[in-house]
């Protein structure tokens, strides 16, 4: 599909157990266990790597499994060449509080930005679920009862 629309891309293989070796002078088949995409944009000097496989992911998106491993890149015509996909994290969380006390309890709005995998997590855990459900699940969990209480006054 990345070809019909003019943008180059290659089969990238990959080891995602353990530390990720492979042997690079003998790679054989049984050595890979995963594969995702190399995307070649234009102007670009390195390929912007991507895992299909994950749900909810964007460009530029690959696990923690897939970073920071030696790959084999593969391309339409057999050529290969290895490279080593670039170290990811986990991603970012930033909270923001705008609160104020209030006999009984807190009100105000609380801002939660998540970046990285972090965005692909959240993005997939609230996939079909409506305002309500979200704020629930924040308030109950994510900021957590050290900051709000159960019942909150949030809306």
């Amino acid at each position: 599909m990345l070809a019909q629309q003019g943008i180059a891309s290659r089969l990238v293989l990959l080891n995602t157990q353990h530390a990720g070796r492979v042997d690079l002078e003998i790679p054989v088949r049984q050595a890979f266990n995963h594969a995702i995409l190399a995307v070649d944009l234009d102007g670009e000097a390195e390929p912007i790597y991507c895992d299909p496989t994950m749900k909810g992911a964007s460009l530029g998106d690959i696990g923690p499994q897939d970073a920071d491993r030696d790959v084999l890149l593969v391309d339409a015509a057999g050529k290969t060449e290895w490279r080593r996909t670039p170290p990811k994290g986990f991603g970012t969380i930033e909270t923001e509080f705008d609160l104020a006390a209030e006999p009984g309890g807190l009100s105000g709005w609380v801002t939660v930005r998540f970046g990285g995998l972090m965005a692909v997590g959240m993005r997939e855990r609230f996939a079909g679920q409506d305002r309500q459900q979200i704020r629930k699940f924040l308030s109950g969990s994510m900021i957590g009862p050290q900051f709000l209480p159960r019942r909150s006054t949030l809306s």
